[in-house]
């Protein structure tokens, strides 16, 4: 039996790969043989691990690792992308089915509605502009009747003012909407932007 950390992931319990997952000073090779590994949520642990290596991470985002947005987003989150705008726009792109089944995931990737982290302050101002205009727009969810929680949808709303990408013309459309929280913090948003 080998000593080597990476060679005994396969032995490990689930409840060992979180720990191990969590680890922000592993070594590449063991960080590989956890994304490798068939349990989930060490992946998921991993993909928030603030120490992950770029090999381990590009791995994880791969179609061979996952085929779906959940390690995506929470590597978004975690800010492993905030230096590349393009993977916001290809998780975007590439996953419209997450705006139905899991609306609350998508808005908090990429708007940081209850909790900023390092990665949704980082989401680039044109997409979040295209996500108002195709998938939070009250005008557009009451016409397809889309019964988002009044409150979350405000909420949303303002977290896309108060996002620090937010752009003039984002804020002069959520001016004219119908909460008067979000219309008072765009009008802010607006004189700071215009200065």
């Amino acid at each position: 039996m080998s000593n080597k950390l990476a060679d005994n992931v396969v032995r490990m319990t689930n409840e060992e790969l979180i720990g191990l997952a969590k680890n922000p000073f592993l070594d590449t090779e063991t960080r590989m043989a956890i994304a490798k590994n068939h349990y989930t949520r060490a992946k998921v642990y991993l993909a928030k691990n603030r120490g992950l290596d770029k090999e381990t991470r590009d791995y994880l985002w791969s179609d061979e690792c996952a085929k779906g947005y959940i390690l995506k987003v929470e590597m978004i989150c975690a800010g492993h992308y905030m230096d590349d705008p393009e993977m916001y726009w290809e998780l975007y792109n590439n996953y419209p089915s997450m705006w139905t089944r899991s609306k609350w995931r998508a808005v908090r990737c990429f708007t940081g509605l209850w909790s900023w982290q390092d990665g949704n302050r980082y989401t680039p101002g044109d997409l979040l502009t295209e996500i108002f205009n195709t998938k939070l727009d009250p005008k557009q969810l009451a016409e397809e009747g889309d019964m988002m929680n009044r409150y979350v949808l405000r909420s949303t709303l303002d977290s896309l003012v108060r996002h620090p990408n937010c752009e003039l013309n984002l804020a002069i459309r959520l001016s004219t909407c119908e909460f008067e929280q979000t219309r008072a913090l765009a009008f802010k948003k607006i004189v700071e932007l215009s200065k």
